[in-house]
């Protein structure tokens, strides 16, 4: 059979094949249990020291039941706890610090770091502290248990100065800037101060009715602009009935014939002169409303009387050769216009002051404005700063807490302390030795199969047909001699009870061991102490 013709792989072959190769499988699996007993022996065992560390609630962290409030601690001491190795193990003196070599030692305190774990230990939501579990192992109990108390004694201490570094720098500032608002405080007091003596801002009473009556002034001015305004336009019209006097004072003659009218207008400067108008003006309106006769000649007579008596009150002796008189209009129109010179000159006098005067109140208003809204920002200033104030004297009085509690009492403490570990505890050999066992079971089955499929030679008929592509008239068992049949079963038996007699040897070496240990011989009891784990 080449290789060409292998078997087909089959479970119920294999199952088989087992089967027939029983007694080949039994001492290949004690013989790999007898070589996982060997090598759990050879390998290396550690002893295994523990502590832990309580690290209270920092009060910045709050507690909302949904997570766990001490995780950040937890990872933070995950990545701070290794960075005390090298003081830790200089402090201790051993030989993996006493190096110049920047590399070797960190390759020989990431050694230790390796056989150093951290993890959250009992962790649960509503307590109060966190507490860190620290396990190292090394070949010597004692170096591990001194190992792990001065490595949380270091870095207990390096995690307070750390904390307590923080505060005082948190003091320091806070402190400053108390200082700084303080000053900026007096300052803006200062000149709230020097607001209300220059703008004549009064303290006891509200600056929102302060602005009120401030208001009510400019609504008062406001009126007066008005009204400047509307004396202006009362100005620019007396000076345009100033100017149609004018212009009618110069069309007017400086002489006119002597009349009636004349006189009337010449003697109506005295009372007198003003009644004799009067009569002079009914009886000419009688002599026009009268026909011819005797009422209406009186009242021409009448006329005549009067005006003889008319031209006495109105004294004109500057007559001259041609009956001509000074004109008694151009005189009244000379007396308008004087009169509204006059206004005009008393208007354009009293504008310049009123708008001098409005000018000073719109002035002071608008500087008391100004005051007004410097006030209120000064005044909203010394609240914002005064709240500002207030915050960082709560800062200052928080870091004094905080220095306070870290001196009495430090936040994180070691919990338990480390001991010495009385045996090794890793690894454990019990479980090598079944790995070993059950490696050597499968290691076994895996040979015999192997050997099996690279014999040469045909096992069944169906190889054979397979082969020789031939057809299997027949086939004869396989004919045991009794010879044979004696020499098996006699090998079986002394397989069987080797078996059976190294068992029960070594189950008796245990319970020995367990009952009475000190009838076993020193090198056996030491042995079974290191792979039982109670060494």
């Amino acid at each position: 059979m080449t290789q060409l013709d292998l078997p087909q792989v089959s479970l119920s072959r294999y199952v088989d094949l087992l089967k027939r190769r029983r007694w080949q499988v039994i001492p290949a699996s004690l013989l790999g249990l007898l070589i996982g007993g060997i090598v759990a022996f050879f390998i290396p065992r550690f002893f295994v020291a523990t502590a832990s560390i309580a690290y209270d609630r920092p009060p910045d962290v709050v507690d909302n039941g949904r997570e766990d409030p001490f995780g950040a601690v937890v990872n933070s001491a995950k990545l701070t706890i290794p960075r005390a190795i090298p003081e830790t193990i200089e402090k201790l003196g051993w030989p993996e610090a006493l190096t110049e070599d920047a590399f070797v030692l960190s390759e020989n305190c990431r050694a230790i770091e390796e056989r150093l774990q951290i993890y959250d230990f009992g962790s649960s939501k509503g307590q109060s502290f966190a507490l860190i579990r620290l396990t190292y192992k090394d070949r010597d109990g004692e170096r591990a248990a001194a190992f792990l108390n001065r490595l949380m004694e270091t870095w207990i201490a390096q995690r307070v100065e750390e904390r307590m570094a923080a505060a005082k720098l948190e003091l320091a500032d806070a402190n400053q800037e108390k200082s700084q608002l303080d000053t900026a405080y007096q300052t803006f007091l200062k000149d709230k101060q020097f607001l209300q003596g220059k703008y004549q801002i009064v303290p006891q009473v509200s600056l929102d009715m302060q602005r009120d009556g401030h208001n009510a002034m400019v609504a008062a001015h406001q009126q007066k602009l008005e009204g400047l305004l509307n004396k202006k336009v009362e100005l620019e019209r007396l000076r345009a009935q100033l100017e149609l006097a004018r212009k009618a004072l110069r069309d007017l003659p400086a002489r006119v014939p002597m009349s009636l009218e004349t006189l009337m207008l010449a003697a109506a400067q005295t009372d007198e002169g003003k009644k004799l108008a009067l009569e002079i003006a009914y009886d000419q309106m009688a002599v026009e409303s009268l026909h011819p006769g005797p009422k209406r000649a009186q009242h021409e007579r009448n006329i005549e009387y009067n005006k003889k008596k008319l031209s006495t009150l109105a004294a004109t002796p500057d007559i001259d050769a041609d009956g001509m008189v000074k004109n008694p209009a151009r005189e009244a129109q000379r007396a308008i216009v004087d009169k509204l010179e006059a206004e005009v000159q008393g208007a354009a006098a009293a504008i310049p002051l009123l708008e001098a005067e409005l000018a000073k109140q719109g002035e002071t208003l608008e500087r008391q404005a100004e005051g007004y809204a410097l006030f209120e920002a000064v005044e909203t200033k010394v609240a914002t700063t005064r709240t500002n104030l207030d915050a960082a004297e709560a800062r200052v009085q928080a870091a004094l807490h905080t220095v306070g509690q870290l001196n009495n009492k430090p936040p994180v403490r070691p919990e338990a302390r480390a001991t010495v570990p009385p045996v090794p505890t890793d690894p454990n050999l019990l479980v090598v030795a079944l790995l070993g066992c059950v490696i050597g079971l499968f290691a076994a089955v895996g040979l015999v199969l192997v050997l099996d499929m690279l014999r040469g030679s045909f096992k069944t008929v169906d190889d054979v047909e397979r082969t020789l592509a031939v057809p299997v008239l027949g086939s004869v068992s396989f004919l045991e001699t009794a010879v044979q049949r004696q020499q098996l079963a006699r090998a079986r038996r002394r397989a069987t009870i080797v078996a059976a007699a190294f068992l029960m040897l070594v189950g008796g070496v245990v319970l020995l061991y367990y009952f009475d240990p000190t009838r076993l011989p020193p090198i056996v009891r030491d042995m079974l102490s290191i792979v039982l784990g109670t060494a």
